[in-house]
């Protein structure tokens, strides 16, 4: 999901830079196949984002197709799926990170509980995933034990923004033979 954010940040970025734009411009600003370019840009279409302004021909089969802005929402690309709704995984790690931004300590119940809204199912199982993944990257620490339910504290200095920290699964290759990891920087 992290990538797809990410990509999608990207090519918010260029939609919001260019008066005009083709979606292979998208998808590369993106690092996505033209296909997935065109899914972001049905769902800001649908939302009334972005509209098709014009479309060339060049040549027999070759039509250019520019779409442009109509409806700046800020600068945080805006997570949708081609439907036009809200990606459904984003808005429960929005929801979890405005939860705890606001409650500065809470359990998983507490938290699951402050999250939940219309349209929004979050679980304990992908809370309790998250706050791991949070206090593993020094976001949070614990705080007291109640019976079986801890209790989490948000660390204030680590608070960048209203954007959800997004955790990424990073796949690596190690090669014992030689000790180190292949194909990256490390």
């Amino acid at each position: 999901m992290s990538t797809t954010i990410l990509s999608r940040q990207n090519m918010w970025k260029l939609i919001r830079s260019n008066k005009e734009f083709t979606v292979k411009e998208l998808a590369k600003a993106g690092a996505v196949s033209t296909g997935t370019a065109r899914q972001y840009l049905k769902g800001l279409m649908v939302n009334g984002m972005v509209q098709e302004v014009k479309t060339r021909r060049f040549g027999k089969p070759a039509n250019l197709t520019l779409y442009s802005l109509i409806k700046d929402v800020g600068q945080h690309a805006p997570q949708l799926r081609a439907d036009g709704t809200e990606d459904p995984k984003y808005k429960a790690l929005k929801n979890l990170w405005r939860s705890m931004r606001i409650s500065k300590f809470f359990t998983i119940k507490e938290l699951v509980s402050a999250s939940k809204t219309t349209g929004c199912h979050v679980t304990e199982r992908n809370a309790t995933e998250y706050v791991e993944n949070l206090l593993n990257a020094g976001y949070l620490k614990k705080s007291l034990k109640d019976g079986d339910q801890t209790t989490y504290v948000l660390i204030g200095q680590k608070v960048s923004g209203p954007m959800p920290p997004l955790i990424q699964r990073v796949v690596k290759v190690y090669d014992p033979n030689v000790c180190k990891y292949i194909g990256t920087e490390d």
